[in-house]
């Protein structure tokens, strides 16, 4: 099996979660939320051969979290997954839409600017907000 996107730092007991990955074989792109999380959750992953860990900011918390932009531009160097990323166009994100424009227009700047990066994009309502 091949999971494109999970949250494997969200589970209650992630060390669990990876050592059933490791022992069903399955591939896991392992998404993080912010860039702040992604030290945490790759290390987690260090023993897992199939898991890879994406650096993310998430649509959802990238109005509070803006400020870890330097630190996605500091992480990118080192990684070669991008995720979770984008736009989340529902109702009680609205009032933040602007912002994550902003934010997901200077994440894909930094993604061209270093090439050959694999992406995972949030697009939840996006084309409608």
């Amino acid at each position: 099996m091949i999971d494109f996107h999970a949250h494997i730092d969200l589970y209650p007991d992630p060390r669990a979660v990876l050592a059933q990955c490791v022992a069903d074989r399955h591939y896991v792109l392992s998404v993080t939320t912010t860039p702040s999380a992604w030290s945490g959750t790759s290390a987690l992953a260090e023993d897992a051969p199939r898991v890879r860990t994406a650096l993310g900011l998430h649509p959802q918390l990238a109005h509070e979290r803006a400020g870890e932009l330097p630190l996605f531009a500091e992480l990118l160097p080192r990684v070669h997954y991008v995720g979770e990323i984008g736009l989340d166009g529902s109702p009680e994100l609205r009032s933040h839409w602007q912002r994550q424009q902003q934010v997901f227009a200077q994440i894909l700047e930094l993604c061209t600017r270093a090439g050959g990066r694999v992406m995972t994009i949030h697009s939840r309502r996006a084309a409608t907000a």
